[in-house]
């Protein structure tokens, strides 16, 4: 059996049992959906409860606990409601179990139908009863009082009272008897109302004509009350629950028969998802089998090329490490023409360089028999094969020299060597030729191969490569020593630098470094910044009194802490002026004012913290304040000073501003200018101060006393 035929064969099986799964899936799905088969139980459940419901509804009419037939209305529509829904079985019924449910459910609906004609007829019915029952003890009662007013009446009404109460009596319970002695009492009600006409005066009783109507409605009551009655008893005995009963067991027994049926096909289903599984599992093995088998036969052909490729591989490392290494470019060239003849297998290598001065070629190495007496010499450009590959830079190949123009006997004449083979190809450095490489004789083979022109090719670049690494060698030698003299000064200028950062900005610092081989010039430019002034309060009466060593100490501690907070925040300091500091902010990237006032909070904060450890010095230090001013404009930022004294600062008028309000500032505050203030205000807790004077300027200098940021 072929392969194709074992994939289509195997393929179409999988096919129809996918088309099988997919049928057998969709029989066993329907029963999955529960809700379904709930509604539809629910259904039967509620009409089976709705029957009961309208059976009590009916008994309520006629024993007079209620009047209104609403409810019994409602009933009746929430029963057409549920017919709706179990009137069309689920999918998951059979045919033949949804033939059943139907045949049962027309029954049922004719019962229903009967039923409901009874229905109408016992609301018509026993409405007609109620009116005469409500009617009749109100004509009753009317006649008895009417009759109680006249002495010959009083036996009337007495009779009256008595069928009164066997009325009603009769009405909550049917009995023959009785019923016979109602129409024996109307009878002689009758004949006892004729009887007292003809003996009182028609003036003094007007309404006697009520005693027709009460016998009217007394036989009224007998004629209606045991039809309802039997209406009542006909409608009780309707079989509708029986016919339910009867639908539900029915669909209860096709439900569990679709239940059996779709475990059944899911049983297949499983069936035939193993009987894939194990198809599609033997189809992979003999798939892998036959790769197998052809990757044995292909690991096998290749055996012998591996080894051949190791052998060459081997010999490009060894080549490779001799190319790596600094040393004699002959002792790699050496390497280069051994490996060649030990892997390729010839009598005879050599490498031919261009001499350009001369500008003819001479034999650089060479490794064979005649090796000795080839070496110094000379090939002009042009001649023989070395000559033409020398002006093409291609590969040649020739496997019968003597037959081709291009091959020159003069080396084999004078040698004495035979020539059956050749192969030379261009060596090449920097897209120039700079000589080439032959290997003469390929043994055991009439000619070169591919692998070997593949082979020599990337000798003949290694052979490039170490010779313009011995050109660069030299070249690398100078240019370390003249480097060595470079970096002796670049440490000197190095250590200039770290002496002069304790004393200047850093910036002024880089700029020297930058032009340490020029003049630094004098001049600015005008960028915009925030300018930081601080002071410590009455520190010049303090120092004073105080031992200048004490003065030193404190200035040292205190003047690191401060700057290592303005450097922290991004400020540079642009000069102390005795216990004051000057700073300038002024970042691009981020809001050089919010980084001002960050650090005069800092700052201040650090002066709260070290008051104790600075009263170690001196007891008057633990109460030193300090006062913080901050401005934000344009001022001029450059070299200021002499060609040979300058200082790298900012001025302008915004730096007056800024150690004005410094000095309007109250100790232990942090006072910033309107400009400073619009740049943080969204970032600050403040608060508006008095306006300050400041020398030439018409307008008071708006300012803020910053007490937190947010």
């Amino acid at each position: 059996m072929s392969q194709r035929f074992e994939y289509i064969l195997g393929g179409t099986a999988i096919f129809f049992c996918l088309l099988i799964m997919a049928f057998l899936f969709w029989k066993s799905a329907a029963v999955d959906d529960t809700r379904e088969h709930q509604r539809y139980i629910e259904s039967i459940r509620h009409l089976q409860a709705s029957d009961a419901i309208l059976d009590q509804h009916l008994l309520r009419l006629r024993n007079g606990s209620t009047n209104s037939v609403d409810k019994l209305n409602e009933e009746l529509a929430l029963i057409h409601r549920l017919e709706a829904v179990i009137d069309r079985p689920p999918e998951y019924i059979p045919v033949k179990g949804a033939e059943i449910l139907m045949t049962i459910l027309a029954n049922y609906k004719k019962v229903m139908e009967r039923k409901e004609l009874l229905i109408e007829r016992f609301k018509a019915e026993n409405a007609n009863l109620k009116t005469s029952i409500v009617y009749y003890p109100i004509l009753s009662q009317e006649l008895v009082n009417s009759l109680k007013e006249v002495q010959q009446g009083k036996p009337l009404a007495a009779r009256i009272q008595n069928l009164l109460r066997d009325i009603l009596l009769f009405n909550l319970n049917t009995n023959p008897a009785l019923e016979l002695s109602i129409k024996n009492q109307i009878g002689r009600l009758d004949i006892a109302g004729e009887n007292y006409l003809t003996n009182v005066n028609r003036s003094q009783w007007n309404s006697i004509e009520g005693i027709e109507d009460l016998s009217v409605q007394g036989h009224t009551i007998l004629r209606v009350k045991p039809g309802v009655d039997s209406l009542i008893e006909e409608l009780m005995a309707i079989p509708v629950t029986v016919e339910l009963e009867s639908f539900a067991d029915e669909y209860h027994r096709w439900y569990t028969y679709a239940l059996e049926s779709a475990t059944f096909y899911r049983l297949c289903m499983y069936i035939l998802t193993l009987l894939i599984t194990i198809l599609l599992a033997w189809m992979i093995i003999r798939h892998l089998d036959r790769r197998v088998k052809r990757a044995t036969k292909a690991s096998e052909e290749q055996r012998d090329q591996v080894l051949v490729q190791l052998a060459e591989r081997q010999a490009l490392a060894e080549v490779a490490i001799a190319v790596s290494s600094v040393g004699n470019v002959n002792s790699v060239l050496d390497t280069i023409l051994a490996k060649s003849k030990e892997v390729v297998n010839v009598e005879a290598s050599s490498v031919l360089l261009l001499d350009e001065e001369a500008n003819n070629l001479y034999f650089h190495t060479v490794q064979g028999e005649v090796s000795e007496e080839l070496k110094g010499k000379r090939i002009e450009l042009g001649e023989g094969l070395v000559g033409h590959v020398l002006e093409t830079g291609k590969t040649e190949v020739v496997a019968d020299p003597y037959s081709d123009p291009r091959f020159s006997k003069a080396m084999d004449d004078a040698t004495g060597f035979v020539t059956r083979s050749i192969l030379t190809t261009p060596l090449i450095n920097k897209e120039k030729i700079i000589g080439v490489l032959q290997l003469v004789n390929r043994q055991h083979q009439d000619t070169f191969i591919d692998n070997d022109i593949s082979l020599i090719e990337s000798f003949a670049v290694q052979a490039g490569v170490a010779i313009e690494n011995s050109r660069l060698y030299s070249d690398v030698s100078q240019h370390a020593d003249d480097l060595k003299v470079s970096l002796d000064n670049e440490r000197r200028l190095t250590v200039e630098k770290e002496k002069m950062g304790a004393y200047i900005p850093k910036e002024v610092v880089d700029q020297i470094s930058r032009s340490r081989e020029e003049k630094l010039a004098l001049g600015g430019k005008v960028v915009r910044a925030t300018i930081m002034f601080s002071d410590i309060v009455g520190f010049t009466r303090l120092s004073e009194r105080l031992e200048p060593k004490k003065v030193v100490d404190f200035l040292n501690l205190y003047m690191t802490e401060m700057s290592d907070i303005i450097e922290e925040e991004g400020g540079i300091i642009d000069k102390y002026i005795g216990d004051g500091i000057m700073a300038i902010f002024t970042n691009e990237d981020d809001n050089p004012a919010l980084s001002a006032v960050q650090a005069g909070l800092r700052m201040q904060a650090a002066v709260d913290s070290h008051r104790e450890s600075w009263g170690s010095i001196d007891p008057d230090l633990s109460k030193l304040s300090m006062r913080v001013g901050i401005n934000s404009g344009r001022v001029i930022s450059g070299n200021v000073g002499s060609e040979r004294r300058m200082d790298y600062t900012v001025i302008g008028d915004n730096v007056n501003v800024a150690a004005r309000i410094e000095q309007a500032c109250e100790p232990g505050g942090v006072l910033v200018s309107t400009s400073t203030y619009e740049d943080v205000k969204l970032r600050v807790k403040a608060e508006q101060m008095e306006p300050i004077i400041v020398k030439n300027r018409d307008q008071p200098v708006l300012t803020y006393s910053i007490e937190s940021t947010t």
